[in-house]
Parts: C-alpha cells; structure tokens; sequence
C-alpha cells in the first residue's frame, strides 16, 4: 500500500511539474563577421514569468571550429538581453546539447566539445522579473572573427 501511495505521489507531482520546451530547428549556416537572429516564437503561457514559473535553460546546439569567436545572447520579447556565451572555448570545437543555466556548471571545467549545463555569460534568471514571455525571442549570434565558419541546427 504503501508503494502505492508513493507512486500516486509522483505521478501526481510530474504532472503539475511539467515544464514548457520553444524551440527552432534549422540549419543556420554562421559565418565570419556576421550576425544572426533565431525567432523563437513562444505562446501559450501565462503572462508573467518570475522565480517560481520562469526561463530555466537556454540549449544549443552549434557546430564551430573556433568556439572563442562566438557571443550569443537571448532577447526576450520586451528587450531584456542576457548574453550566454562570450570567449567561450579558444580554439576548441562544438556546442552539442549544450544548455545554459544558474544551475550549470563552468565552461573551466570541462573541454570542447561542449555538452550539459553551464553557466552562461550573463543571469538567465534576470529573465524572470514579471514580463510576459509570449512573442517572439530572438537568439543572436554573432562571429566577430575570421576565417572559420558553423552552423546553428537547434534552440
């Protein structure tokens, strides 16, 4: 009886903990010098985000032979802009399944290519300050440096 109750509990608090994934698939090719915008349309939500109901990873995934000439940030639909990665990586290749959140660890502790949680550049929470997170928000990244070129395939 007792597994029972267990498992009605957290059947019953998956279900009420369910979080909401936006995403864009594509195949943004990055190139030097260059700056780009990824729309991530967001709908549905109520209209204000906060610490409890808010922005907890941002995930990419990038293929890029020089990581360190890449600054990405996230701008929500009312302005807010938080960079995720600046000088990031040296020379080193690759962001697969990468995720940028406060519960991340530091990009010190692990070697390109990257993969996980890590901290971003900037305060992913500072997202989560009672603005309505429904529109579009725009990913962008920028290569400030010759001569190696990516693409972006998700976020």
């Amino acid at each position: 009886m007792k597994k029972i109750i267990t498992l009605f509990i957290i059947i019953a608090f998956s279900n009420i903990t369910q979080a909401q994934t936006f995403t864009w698939n594509g195949n943004q090719q990055i190139l030097d010098n260059q700056t780009y915008n990824i729309p991530i349309t967001v709908t549905g939500l109520p209209a204000a985000i906060d610490t409890n109901f808010g922005v907890a990873h941002i995930c990419l995934n990038i293929t890029h032979p020089y990581l360190a000439d890449l600054h990405i940030s996230l701008v929500s639909p009312s302005g807010t802009t938080v960079v995720l990665i600046q000088d990031i990586g040296g020379a080193g290749d690759n962001f697969y399944g990468t995720c940028l959140g406060m519960d991340g660890t530091a990009f010190t502790n692990a070697i390109p290519p990257y993969s996980g949680i890590f901290f971003p550049a900037g305060d992913v929470s500072s997202f989560n300050n009672g603005q309505n997170p429904n529109g579009t928000w725009q990913l962008v990244i920028e290569d400030i440096a010759s001569p190696d070129v990516g693409n972006i395939t998700s976020a």
